[in-house]
């Protein structure tokens, strides 16, 4: 049952106000995963204070928050992005962006550096060769798009010779191979129960 459904019928109006909970995976084709990244819409302002962050965004380094499939970074820890409900407002494109880019900052850049040092021999200290270009699929929304298109993330990317594509509106379960695992399959189900 969802959030919506519990509040409409009235008999638990305060269980969830609101809030949405969201896991962010990236995988790579030898089955390497990366640091799960899980995000908390719509915490109240007693949950997220205004005065301890003012931009409504807070992220966490959580131990333990992991997979334990292939952690290659050796780290064992996920991210937890926490964001207040007044910070999605007016500006709820800048906020998922902001997200979006702290992700590839955090997570994402770390992890496919990780893979070229463990999987490939690569000194980090070296320019990245081209035969180790990374080819990225992203089945984002218009924010992540305008995210990617940025001066920000261009430059990162060609930095860390990465090059980008975008799955098709509403075809990522049919275009993304990790839509279609069993693992995948698993945690949605559960996720709606």
């Amino acid at each position: 049952r969802s959030a919506y459904s519990v509040d409409m019928d009235g008999s638990e109006s305060q269980q969830f106000r609101g809030q949405r909970n969201s896991l962010s995976f990236t995988m790579s084709g030898n089955g390497r995963v990366a640091p799960i990244w899980a995000t908390r819409t719509g915490l109240s302002e007693l949950e997220l204070p205004s005065d301890s962050c003012p931009s409504g965004i807070h992220i966490t380094k959580v131990p333990g928050l992991t997979i334990g499939g292939s952690d290659i970074m050796q780290e064992g820890y996920g991210y937890v992005a926490n964001v207040r409900a007044n910070a999605m407002n007016s500006n709820w494109d800048s906020v998922e962006k902001r997200l979006f880019e702290e992700y590839q900052e955090m997570v994402y850049y770390p992890f496919i550096a990780k893979i070229r040092e463990v999987d490939y021999g690569w000194d980090p200290n070296t320019p990245v060769p081209e035969w180790l270009r990374c080819a990225a699929w992203c089945d984002g929304c218009i924010p992540q798009l305008e995210a990617l298109k940025g001066t920000k993330i261009r430059n990162l990317d060609e930095q860390n010779n990465v090059v980008r594509g975008k799955h098709a509106a509403s075809c990522s379960a049919v275009q993304q191979m990790a839509n279609l695992m069993s693992l995948f399959r698993g945690i949605k189900l559960q996720s709606r129960l």
